[in-house]
């Protein structure tokens, strides 16, 4: 009964209370905000069960949206997660009138009320000059101001001469003591005094402020400073000193066209003139040629503490110039806190390539403070120097690959010092950029179907590689896969070897990845299965070549064989064997022709021989008294072949005097016929010429066979040296050798005996032949007289023919 009442009780407290919890209402609600101009601004407004419409107002009047639908301009816009409620205002470019009061509104719906939720958004302005320096012209040794005020300022400002910046806000890290920044800085003075302006100090000058977050860069139109150097001048002036008591202290002066004395002012008073002082452990020092006049003190003490000018005198010409006054500290020292300098790095850890970071040397208390300088590899570097209200340098640096491991130092000097401190942070490390050169070769694996092919991979990293992994269409390569086998051999290279390439990973993609403790890099190859080739082909191939190389060496041979048949053809080329030479002897009327001489063994030559070759001599007899038209004894001519007499012809109109012709294809002597082997050489001898020149002999036609009178006859070829031996016809005694001339200029050439080119075969045996021949004519002549003749010249050709 007690359960069933608390029931009751639980639901009439719901049915009152969810109106309530069911009401749409903020979640978020938009509050102040501050943006630089030119920035943007956001205001942020969450509503959870929200039911009604959402928009935002500008100042009670303007809509900017209507749920999502924005109306207020360009550069409106809803941030966030709308359907989470969010509708967060979004403003960019700020500009000065988008200050104002922003209101956001969900409409009432239903049984839930309008809400309302607004703020204030104020626009700054940017960072300018109010005034900007202007060009300046002063006299060499007095005071120049350069002005620069700044509105609203929100970087820090600089001052560059010649673009180079040589002042951070009121300080001087150039070094220079004659340059000081003067004004109020609260009201945006920043301007730059110059005392004791020298001709170095001409120059181009540009104050300018550095950007920030909320606020962009600005710089002034560059302006010049211009030093009047005419008449004495100051080259270079005193600067302030601050020492310890017991140190030695050097106030430079240098002066150029001096024409006065040169005095040093001590609070007012003269201490020297030109290079001479009264005081002791004072000393006018340097060039005086050059215009220099240094104030030496040794071991100053604490009276000796005060100002000093250096001061031309006016020697009536020239103006008097005064240097800008030089402040002596000497210093019973404060010494800084023991536990410094202190040196750190911002940010510590973590630290990667091409960072940016911070280096800090602090100093605590000291009076006057410390003075502080970093210094890496024994060479100083310049910081941001601030003394005040303790010192400290600060170093900015950015991580690059050849700053890893170098050591940074920071100097403190101080009076109370003995020997300068210092601290460091230690060498730098970070990580550098990772990287990862891989190469696969190759690039394109061409695999015989089935046959095993290798892909190989190598990488080098920064960091070291930690290992590789392999993928075939991007599916990962485990160990257990049969079909592939993965070599590692160290960080250095990978194979992967696929074992049996098969047709289903044709045109597959190899990828092989490799890492580092940073990074991953990937290389791919395309794989390529080829079907199995047959033997077969092998075979057919080998076969075609073996057949081709048989063609072509029977063209050769058979090309050679040509070649050698035809060369020797031309060389054994003679007259066609059914034509016979023919010699005509003419014989007494009713004599019996002798029968065919009996056929001797043919000599084989030792030297090779290099066929027939046609020797043609005839040789007409003289006329001894016989009518030109017969024969004295009405005789008849038998013929004569290479295989003997062939019977009589009968031939008339020739003398009575026998005439022989040599047979192209006769290689004995038979009856008047005659054949000698050629040579490599043409001569010719010129019978008809020689009757001629040895007595009355009148030329008569020859008579040669069928064949050879259609020849025309050959001339001798012009280089042969050959000289032909003639015979008289008249009594057969050798009358010599007739000239090459003598023999070229034969008016018949039917009369010359033609030689083939090249060396005469056995020449002497030849000239013998021809002598016989000369005898067995003489010796048929004799005949013709008497019966002992006939006898003798039997006995003579008997004795030929054995000879033959």
């Amino acid at each position: 009964m007690f359960e069933l009442k608390q029931f009751i009780v639980t639901v009439i407290l719901w049915i009152q209370l969810y109106p309530v919890y069911s009401q749409q209402q903020f979640t978020v609600e938009p509050s102040d905000t501050e943006v630089v101009q030119g920035q943007t601004a956001t205001l942020f407004c969450t509503v959870s069960n929200k039911s009604g419409s959402q928009t935002w107002v500008k100042d009670d009047t303007t809509p900017l949206n209507v749920d999502n639908n924005v109306i207020g301009g360009a550069r409106y816009s809803l941030g966030g997660n709308q359907a989470n409620g969010e509708y967060n205002l979004l403003i960019s470019d700020t500009v000065a009138s988008d200050a104002g009061t922003y209101a956001c509104l969900v409409l009432a719906s239903g049984s839930d009320s309008q809400i309302e939720a607004s703020a204030v958004l104020t626009v700054i302005d940017q960072q300018s000059f109010t005034i900007e320096p202007a060009n300046t012209n002063v006299f060499q040794g007095s005071t120049a101001i350069l002005i620069c005020n700044i509105a609203n300022k929100q970087g820090r400002v600089q001052w560059l001469k010649e673009s180079v910046p040589f002042t951070l806000d009121t300080t001087i890290t150039s070094g220079e003591n004659r340059y000081s920044i003067v004004g109020d800085q609260d009201n945006g003075d920043y301007n730059l005094q110059i005392i004791g302006a020298q001709e170095e100090d001409a120059g181009s000058y540009q104050c300018s402020v550095t950007a920030t977050a909320e606020a962009a860069a600005i710089s002034s139109s560059a302006v010049t400073l211009t030093v009047d150097t005419s008449g004495q001048r100051f080259l270079v002036i005193p600067s302030d000193t601050t020492t310890t008591e017991g140190s030695d202290v050097t106030f430079r002066c240098e002066v150029e066209d001096k024409v006065g004395t040169l005095s040093w002012l001590y609070n007012g008073n003269p201490i020297s003139d030109d290079e001479f002082t009264d005081l002791d452990r004072h000393s006018i020092t340097g060039n005086h040629t050059d215009g220099q006049y240094n104030l030496f003190i040794s071991e100053v003490t604490q009276n000796e503490a005060g100002t000093y000018h250096c001061i031309l005198n006016s020697d009536g010409v020239s103006d008097a110039a005064s240097s800008s006054p030089a402040l002596l500290i000497v210093l019973d020292a404060v010494a800084p806190s023991e536990d410094y300098p202190k040196c750190s790095i911002f940010p510590n850890s973590n630290l990667v390539e091409g960072q940016n970071v911070t280096l800090l040397c602090e100093s605590e208390g000291g009076d006057p403070a410390a003075k502080l300088s970093w210094q890496v590899d024994q060479s100083l570097i310049d910081g941001d120097y601030v003394s005040e209200p303790n010192a400290r340098n600060t170093l900015e640096l950015q991580l690059v690959a050849n700053r890893i491991g170098a050591e940074y130092f920071c100097r403190a000097t101080h009076p109370t010092y003995i020997t300068t401190k210092t601290c460091e942070i230690g060498a730098l490390n970070f990580e550098l950029n990772p990287t990862i050169e891989m190469t696969i070769e190759p690039a394109r694996q061409e695999i015989i179907e089935t046959k095993a092919g290798t892909i190989e991979c190598s990488a080098v990293g920064d960091p070291d590689i930690l290992g590789y992994k392999w993928y075939i269409n991007g599916a990962l390569i485990n160990s257990s896969d049969s079909r592939f086998t993965i070599v590692t051999t160290g960080n250095e290279k990978t194979m992967l070897t696929i074992v049996s390439a098969q047709k289903n990973i044709d045109d597959a993609l190899i990828r092989c990845e490799a890492r580092n403790r940073l990074d991953t890099s990937t290389r791919t190859a395309a794989i390529q299965v080829l079907e199995e080739e047959s033997d077969l082909y092998k075979y057919v191939l080998a076969v075609l070549c073996l057949i081709g190389i048989i063609v072509l060496a029977a063209l050769i041979i058979g090309i050679v064989a040509a070649y050698c048949w035809r060369k020797n053809k031309k060389l054994n080329k003679v007259a066609p064997k059914d034509v016979e030479a023919v010699a005509m002897v003419e014989q007494p009327t009713g004599a019996v022709p002798p029968g065919p001489p009996k056929k001797k063994k043919r000599r084989k030559h030792k030297r090779r021989d290099r066929g027939s070759k046609v020797i043609e001599h005839v040789i007409h007899a003289e006329n001894r008294g016989a009518p030109y038209g017969g024969t004295p004894y009405g005789g008849n001519y038998y013929v004569a072949t290479k295989d003997g007499y062939d019977g009589y012809l009968p031939v008339n109109g020739y003398p009575g005097y026998p005439m022989f012709s040599y047979s192209p294809d006769i290689r004995t002597h038979r009856k008047g016929s005659y054949y000698i082997n050629g040579g490599s050489k043409r001569g010719s001898y010129d019978l008809e010429l020689a009757r001629q020149k040895n007595g009355s002999i009148t030329p008569r036609p020859s008579l040669t066979s069928s064949v050879n009178s259609k020849k025309e006859p050959v001339s001798p070829r012009p280089d042969s040296q050959r000289l032909s031996a003639v015979y008289s016809v008249s009594d057969g005694v050798r009358k010599g050798s007739v000239s090459p001339d003598r023999r070229r200029s034969s008016a018949n050439p039917r009369q010359k005996i033609s030689l083939s080119p090249g060396e005469i075969y056995k020449r002497e045996e030849y000239e013998q032949k021809v002598q016989e021949l000369e005898d067995m004519r003489m010796t048929m002549i004799k005949d013709s007289n008497g019966t002992k003749s006939r006898k003798h010249h039997k006995k003579h050709r008997k004795s030929k023919d054995a000879k033959v």
